[in-house]
Parts: structure tokens; C-alpha cells; sequence
């Protein structure tokens, strides 16, 4: 009978541990649904007892997620180092050891800590935060949210007044953006190189090309193709490059396109800035005089607002403060708290140092991995631009031996046919004829033979290089750019002597060449070189040979190989036109397929 009543007592408290865990789990599930449909969080006394609950009785990922909605929670309330911390407590709870880690969370706890960091100009704990951010936005798969972190350290440099720092990201994030298809983000991310260009005048040619692609491209145009409020700032930009072209009329155009309906009283200052410029160089004192005015009023409202902002976060700091001054004056548990904060600060210091050893391990051999891994690549293209090139150069040298050979016995047999059948001579001839075309025969045979199994071995190694990661992964673009219609014509032309190529079958040459392989097109472009050195490129890409490019181009073939040396030069900075094909394949991934 005892025994009934203590496994009865038993299944209860069992059952009731259970139940409390699925409700409490439902409890996260809906918190965490909240936070996802961007509802302000501001159940702090539920969202605690989900943190000191899942510590006890939760998974890592469990813990992770928890502390990390009591970050959102604190947030929201505008406790901003009380958020921070429970951000800390929610990284530091994940296991990034487990094949299961919540990869999705880790990297959003860090995304809102850099956030917070920016609010505050604390720019170097920003780009910390960034960095992890993305490395786990990349581990979960996201490849949206890593792009998102990279380009948002850009402007974290750009307020460290580290330009040169920010340009080489945002080239970088819009290239990544445009390769992954991401057209519209690639669109938007150009407004901040148009930040960095706008004051440079060696950039306007730069600038230019990005306020084309923009205007002709980005989503955000009504049917009136007009910018929404928050996105204007667009025309100023526009207004700058007239303007660094000294057209002014156009620059006041676009200054004033700034001012669109319900548009926010600071937002007008990109366009009393850029008026005040306008008129300056008119010489209209007047004018001059209503936008200086104009523009110290908005900019005064901007830093009134940024002081505002400023004081926010000093309050939040300070209520913070209280919150623990208060927490001290408690006799009752000053003994307590004491203990437990210099534990608490010992146990983080060690924590600190241990991470800190552990992090700078595991960078270290990141980093190594990363340049064995990139050596390996550069390795395989270089093996894979060598076997391409030995394969042509076999074919080229198969088409010579057959031409060669056919055009001796045509010599031979014509001979043959000017002399007299009847005569001594020509049966002396004939067979003597028939000796050296039976050696040619052989010759070519055995020649044509070593080739051919040269060409089948180096068929066999490119195929094995094109599906090994470090090249299938960048081999799309190629295979693509293979198959469209203006290079199958290019190719089919190349073999012809008497061919040439009309100027409209020259343009879409180029212009697919470019969707194909965008940023060896615009480095190019941004390098004015000449369209018969654009072509001589393309045609190299192809895998045209050097005779081959001169029948199309209709120029020398020596010509063509001075083009080949000044593009390796300009590119690359060798003075050399052997290793362009190599370079191109290393530096661009323009494999010759």
C-alpha cells in the first residue's frame, strides 16, 4: 500500500514538473513570436522567470533563447546596459560546440548589442559585435543578415573617419549582394559609396555610374518616379555630382527634389546645404543669405535632436545606476551582494582572460585555415589556366599538322599532275611521291597520336579540377557566359579568316560579357581603357588565340599582344602578355570553358 501511494506521489510531482515545462516553453514561444512581429516587449517580471526557469531546467539553446527576449524586453523598456548584460548572459549561455547551436539567436544577440553600441558611438565594441554577428548569421545559413552586418560596419567606420576602410567593405558587400542575387540590397548599399564619393572629385566618374544604376534600377520609384521621404536624400547626391561637373542649373534641380511631401523639417538639410553651395558659386548674395540662414536652423533642430538622444541614453544609463545605489542601501543583503559581486568579478575576469586566450586561438587558426584554404584555390586555378591552356594549344596544334599535311600532298599531287604519264620521269615521280606522302602520313599519325592522348589526359584533369569546391563554386558565371548566343557566334567566326564581326554583334559581346563577370567589367571601365583593349579581353576570356583575335579585330597579331601586356600591366602589374590568362582566372574566376 506504501509503495502504491509514493509511486502515485511520485507521477504527480512528475506530471506537474512536465506540464509547468510546456507551459513555460509555450510561454517563450509566444514572447519570442512577439518579438518577431516587432511588438514592443514589456512583461519584464514574465520574461525574467522564463531566464531563472530555463537556467534551472532548460537546454543551452533553451537558456540562450530566454535571456535573449529579456534582452529585447529590457530594450524596449529603454534600459539599454541592463540589455546589454542580458545579451552577454544569452551568448554566453550557447554551446557553439553542439551540432544543434541556435546559430539563428546567437547572431541576432550580437546583432542587437552592436546596435546598441552604435546608439552610443561605442564604435569599436560595434564592429566587435558586427563581426560575430555575421559569423553567425553565416553559420546559420543567413546570408542576408551577414551582408546586413558587414555593410553596417561600413558606417561604423565611416563615423571612425576611416573611409578608405568603409569603401573597400561596401565595394566588396555590393559585389556580394549583386553575385547572390541580390539585386535591390546591391542598389540600396550604393547610396553609401554615393556618401563617400559625393566630396572626392577623382570619384565622379564612379559616382556617376552608381546614380545610373540607381536611378534606372531601384524599386523604391513610384510610377512618377518620384523617391518616398526617407530615401530623397538620393537627389542630393545627384545635386553633388552636377554640381563637381559645374552644372548648375541641374545641381539646383535636384537640390530641390529633396523636399517631397510630409518629408521631416531636419531632412531639409541636404537641400539648404546644397542650395547655399549653388548660390555661392553664382555670386547671389541675397540667395546666399536666405540658405545660410536656412541651413543653420536645420542643422541646429539635427543637434538638438542628437542631444536629445544623447540625454535619452545618459537616463537610462543613470536609472541603471539607481537601480544598484538602491540595491547597496539594502542593509539586509549588503553582506550578500557584496560577496557575490567580487565573485561575480572574479569569475569575469577569469572568464575574460580565458575567452580572450581561447578567442584569439581559435582567430588565429581561423585565419590560418582561411589562407591554407585560399592557397589551395589560387593553386587550382592556376592548374586549372595551365591544363586549358596546354588543351588549346594541342587543338591549335592538331589544326596546324593537318593543314600543313594537306597542303604538302596538294603540292605533290599538283606537281604530279603537270607531268606526262608516258614518261620515265614521271613513274620516278610517282613513286617518290608516294614514299614522302606515306612519311607525311606516318608523321602526322604519330604526331596527331601524342596529342591526342596529351589533349584526352588534360580533358580527364579538367574535368576532375572543374568539380573539385575551390573552382566548381566559381565556375558558373563562365559555363553561363559559354553559352549565350554572342559568344557561340564569336567562336563560330574565330575559325573563319575572311570573317569579321559587325559592330552591333561587338556590343552584345561586351554587354555579356559584363552581366557576366561584373567587377573585372567595371574595373576596366573605371580604368578607361580602350574598347579594342576591352575586346581583346573578352576574346581572351573566350579562349580565342592571339591570330584568331587578330582575323576578328582585323589588326596585327603583334598588335594584340601589346593589348595582351598593357591589360596585364593595368590589372595585374605585369609587363607581360603569357600570364594574363592565368591572372584572369586567379584574380576574376574567368575560366575558359
Amino acid at each position: 500500500m506504501l509503495h502504491r501511494v509514493c509511486f502515485l506521489l511520485f507521477t504527480i510531482v512528475l506530471l506537474a514538473g512536465c506540464t509547468d515545462g510546456t507551459e513555460r516553453r509555450l510561454q517563450l514561444e509566444e514572447l519570442e513570436r512577439q518579438n518577431r512581429a516587432d511588438s514592443v516587449m514589456h512583461d519584464l517580471v514574465l520574461a525574467q522567470s522564463l531566464a531563472d526557469y530555463f537556467d534551472r531546467h532548460g537546454t543551452r539553446n533553451e537558456q540562450l533563447r530566454a535571456h535573449y527576449i529579456l534582452g529585447r524586453t529590457y530594450a524596449d523598456q529603454g534600459e539599454t546596459p541592463r540589455a546589454v548584460d542580458c545579451y552577454l548572459d544569452a551568448v554566453a549561455k550557447a554551446d557553439t560546440t553542439s551540432a544543434d547551436c541556435d546559430y539563428h539567436t546567437l547572431g541576432c544577440a550580437y546583432s542587437q548589442m552592436a546596435d546598441m553600441f552604435h546608439s552610443q558611438l561605442l564604435l569599436t565594441n560595434e564592429l566587435k559585435a558586427r563581426e560575430q554577428s555575421r559569423y553567425y548569421a553565416e553559420k546559420a545559413g543567413e546570408t542576408l543578415n551577414a551582408l546586413s552586418d558587414l555593410k553596417l560596419s561600413a558606417g561604423a567606420y565611416i563615423l571612425l573617419n576611416k573611409q578608405d576602410t568603409a569603401e573597400v567593405i561596401l565595394n566588396d558587400v555590393v559585389y556580394l549582394y549583386m553575385n547572390g542575387g541580390y539585386e535591390q540590397e546591391a542598389i540600396q548599399a550604393s547610396l553609401m559609396l554615393m556618401y563617400l564619393y559625393v566630396d572626392r572629385p577623382e570619384k565622379l566618374a564612379e559616382l556617376k555610374l552608381l546614380i545610373n544604376q540607381y536611378d534606372n534600377k531601384s524599386s523604391l520609384f513610384d510610377g512618377d518616379h518620384e523617391l518616398p521621404p526617407y530615401f530623397r536624400q538620393f537627389y542630393y547626391y545627384k545635386g553633388k555630382y552636377y554640381e563637381g561637373i559645374n552644372r548648375l542649373d541641374s545641381a539646383e534641380y535636384f537640390y530641390r527634389k529633396i523636399s517631397g511631401h510630409n518629408m521631416p523639417y531636419v531632412a531639409m538639410n541636404p537641400m539648404y546645404k546644397g542650395l547655399l553651395s549653388v548660390f555661392a558659386k553664382r555670386h547671389i548674395a541675397d540667395s546666399v543669405a536666405k540658405y545660410s540662414k536656412l541651413y543653420c536652423e536645420t542643422n541646429d533642430s539635427s543637434i538638438a535632436i542628437k542631444d536629445q538622444e544623447i540625454t535619452a541614453q545618459m537616463a537610462a544609463s543613470y536609472n541603471y545606476n539607481n537601480i544598484q545605489k538602491e540595491a547597496l542601501a539594502n542593509k539586509s543583503k549588503a553582506y550578500r551582494l557584496l560577496v557575490m559581486l567580487v565573485l561575480s568579478a572574479s569569475l569575469l575576469v577569469v572568464l575574460i582572460l580565458a575567452g580572450a586566450y581561447g578567442y584569439n586561438l581559435y582567430k588565429k587558426k581561423r585565419q590560418e585555415q582561411i589562407r591554407a584554404h585560399a592557397e589551395e584555390i589560387q593553386q587550382l586555378k592556376v592548374e586549372f589556366a595551365d591544363a586549358t591552356e596546354s588543351y588549346e594549344e594541342n587543338l591549335h596544334e592538331l589544326r596546324l599538322l593537318e593543314g600543313s599535311r594537306k597542303k604538302v600532298i596538294d603540292i605533290i599531287q599538283s606537281e604530279l599532275n603537270g607531268l606526262s604519264k608516258e614518261k620515265e620521269t614521271y613513274k620516278t615521280k610517282y613513286t617518290e611521291a608516294q614514299r614522302t606522302i606515306a612519311r607525311i602520313n606516318e608523321e602526322y599519325e604519330l604526331n596527331s597520336t601524342t596529342l591526342r592522348k596529351e589533349n584526352q589526359e588534360l580533358h580527364r584533369k579538367i574535368d576532375e579540377l572543374k568539380s573539385k569546391e575551390g573552382i566548381s563554386e566559381h565556375l558558373a558565371a563562365s559555363v553561363e557566359f559559354a553559352k549565350t548566343e554572342a559568344v557561340q557566334q564569336a567562336k563560330a567566326l574565330a575559325h573563319d579568316p575572311l570573317a569579321t564581326m559587325t559592330s552591333e554583334q561587338w556590343h552584345a559581346l561586351v554587354q555579356a560579357f559584363g552581366q557576366h563577370f561584373p567587377q573585372l567589367y567595371s574595373d576596366l571601365v573605371r580604368r578607361d581603357v580602350t574598347p579594342s583593349a576591352m575586346r581583346v579581353c573578352v576574346l581572351t576570356v573566350i579562349g580565342l588565340r592571339t591570330n584568331e583575335q587578330s582575323n576578328l579585330m582585323g589588326i596585327q597579331k603583334q598588335v594584340v599582344t601589346n593589348y595582351k601586356t598593357a591589360l596585364n600591366n593595368l590589372l595585374f602589374g605585369e609587363k607581360t602578355s603569357r600570364t594574363l590568362t592565368k591572372n584572369l582566372i586567379s584574380q576574376y574566376n574567368a575560366f575558359i570553358v
